[in-house]
C-alpha cells in the first residue's frame, strides 16, 4: 500500500469491514491507498475512493463491495469507488465484473437485469456493445447502464442517454 497515512487509513478501513485477514484481498490492495473518504450529507451516503494499480478482480470487487455494505448499512449508505492506473477496460475486465454488474441492475429492474444478465457483453471504440430486441428496450438498456454506472464512478444516477 502506498503512502503510509493513506495505507493505515485502508488497513482500518479493511479491519471495520472485518477484511483485515483476507489473504486474497490484502494480496490485490497490496498497492493501494485509501484516498479519501466523501460524505454526500444530502443523501446520507459515504464514498471510500481507493486509488489501486490495476483492476481488482471482480470476485475481489464483490467481497469488498458486500462487506462495506453489511458493516455500514446501519450508520449510512456507503460504496467504495476504485480510481486505478491501469488504463482501459479490456473485455476479459469487464466479462469478470459483468455478474456483478447485472445483478445489481436486477435488484431494481428484474427483467432488464436478466437481459443483461443473459449477454457478454463487448468493448468496441471505447462502448459497451449489448444486444436489445427493439427500440424501447435499448433505450431502457441504455437508461440502465448509465445509471448503474455512475453509481459506480460515484456520480449519482444519470438519465442521459
Amino acid at each position: 500500500m502506498e503512502n503510509n497515512s493513506q495505507s493505515n487509513k485502508l488497513h482500518i478501513l479493511l479491519e471495520q469491514i472485518g477484511l483485515m485477514d483476507n489473504d486474497l484481498i490484502r494480496a490485490e490492495l497490496t498497492h493501494a491507498s485509501l484516498a479519501k473518504v466523501v460524505v454526500h450529507e444530502q443523501s446520507q451516503r459515504w464514498q471510500f475512493v481507493i486509488d489501486i494499480e490495476t483492476y481488482l478482480t471482480g470476485t475481489t470487487y464483490r467481497v469488498l463491495t458486500e462487506a462495506l455494505t453489511n458493516s455500514f448499512e446501519h450508520i449510512h449508505s456507503a460504496e467504495f469507488k476504485f480510481v486505478s492506473k491501469a488504463g482501459e477496460l479490456t473485455n476479459a475486465i469487464l466479462a469478470d465484473y459483468w455478474p456483478f454488474f447485472a445483478n445489481k441492475i436486477r435488484e431494481s429492474s428484474p427483467m432488464i437485469g436478466q437481459r443483461f444478465a443473459d449477454q457478454v457483453p463487448l468493448i468496441a471504440n471505447n462502448k459497451i456493445q449489448l444486444a436489445a430486441d427493439n427500440e424501447t428496450e435499448k433505450l431502457v438498456m441504455t437508461k440502465k447502464l448509465w445509471q448503474r454506472a455512475a453509481a459506480l464512478n460515484g456520480t449519482g444516477g444519470d438519465d442521459r442517454l
